[in-house]
């Protein structure tokens, strides 16, 4: 019986527009610069994502129009995904925009190490994406 994947998730609600936070986030490579991470094209359909503590091989599929952004390793060691979403901010009269990152490491095969890193460089990617979309 296989082991249920190591599962995290983080997430940042602001109160700016839906529209203006998706100017920020129009393409992933645009994304993947909020968390220091490089995305290469590896093949026609693969892509190497490159941070401070290595590199991931996979694919990646990009839906605009939902907004969600999704990745699995060649390997299936690991997957993550990023949806963008329209949320009531609670005691506000507003509208604001819910950012939420699902990660999941297979739990056999994954170095503990890269886990933290790899959760401590989402925190520090949504923490800096905080400070400049709430200061413009």
């Amino acid at each position: 019986m296989d082991s249920p994947p190591l599962e995290r998730d983080h997430w940042l609600t602001i109160g700016e527009p839906f529209e203006r936070v998706m100017q920020w986030l129009a393409s992933p490579e645009r994304i993947a610069s909020w968390f220091q991470t490089i995305k290469r094209q590896s093949t026609d359909r693969g892509v190497i994502l490159e941070f401070p503590e290595g590199s991931i091989l996979g694919i990646e599929q990009w839906h605009p129009d939902s907004p969600a952004l999704g990745f699995r390793s060649y390997d299936r060691h690991f997957e993550g995904w990023m949806t963008i979403r329209s949320v009531i901010l609670s005691g506000f009269p507003q509208v604001g925009t819910e950012i939420w990152i699902h990660l999941e490491w297979d739990r056999i095969d994954t170095d503990p190490h890269l886990i933290h890193r790899m959760d401590a460089e989402v925190r520090r990617g949504l923490s800096y994406m905080e400070k400049e979309l709430c200061a413009t």
